[in-house]
């Protein structure tokens, strides 16, 4: 937050200073190396305070979120939601992909749990991977079967990049957070096949 907040201050000071009392110096200088001056600091400021992970995954859904807009309609669902980690004392973020009949019939349902890469968070398959149309097309095909598919946030936090292990310290048990915690969420909560030959994992990257 503390980071945040610094990154706009000096946002907010470029404008006031560059584009608001800067006509002058514009005159003087030529447009781009202003541009260049602005983006400089602007860097500096992220490089120095510890966001690169996080511009870098707010640039990606950004991005993959016009790229794949209006790709076509669905009656499959993603939901974004919450719960309470036992194993790491806090609250967790999930995205979960529901097949289309989910709401309509009473059948139980294997699962998927799809973790991300790093730097990366929940919605990166969700908005990166376009992935609730990559699954109906895939349940259409016939190639896979209906499936309920779970998207963790990975991150750690402690130290973000946890790798999805343990730590040696203990106080970041990220493996044991996803095998239990998740699961045991995800199982309790949605019509889930609840046995080990029922579940699949995978992901890209350092998830993967």
């Amino acid at each position: 937050e503390k980071s945040a907040i610094f990154s706009q201050s000096i946002f907010h000071f470029l404008r006031y200073t560059i584009f608001r009392k800067g006509i002058f110096v514009m005159k003087k200088m030529k447009k781009w190396l202003l541009n260049f001056f602005a983006i400089l600091v602007l860097l500096l400021s992220v490089y120095f305070t510890g966001t690169w992970s996080e511009l870098f995954v707010d640039f990606q859904h950004a991005y993959f979120s016009l790229q794949n807009f209006g790709q076509k309609e669905t009656k499959s669902q993603i939901l974004d939601v919450e719960f309470f980690s036992p194993t790491l004392q806090s609250e967790r973020k999930l995205a979960i992909y529901l097949p289309a009949d989910y709401d309509k019939s009473q059948e139980r349902y294997p699962v998927l749990y799809l973790l991300h890469g790093d730097p990366g968070d929940e919605q990166d398959w969700v908005v990166n991977a376009d992935i609730q149309n990559v699954l109906d097309t895939l349940v259409a095909q016939g190639k896979i079967p209906r499936v309920i598919v779970v998207f963790p946030d990975g991150n750690g936090p402690n130290v973000s990049d946890g790798q999805y292990l343990n730590s040696a310290s203990q106080n970041q048990s990220l493996e044991d957070y996803l095998a239990a915690d998740v699961v045991e969420y995800i199982d309790s909560q949605y019509r889930t096949l609840p046995n080990r030959e029922s579940r699949a994992i995978g992901g890209n990257s350092s998830g993967g």
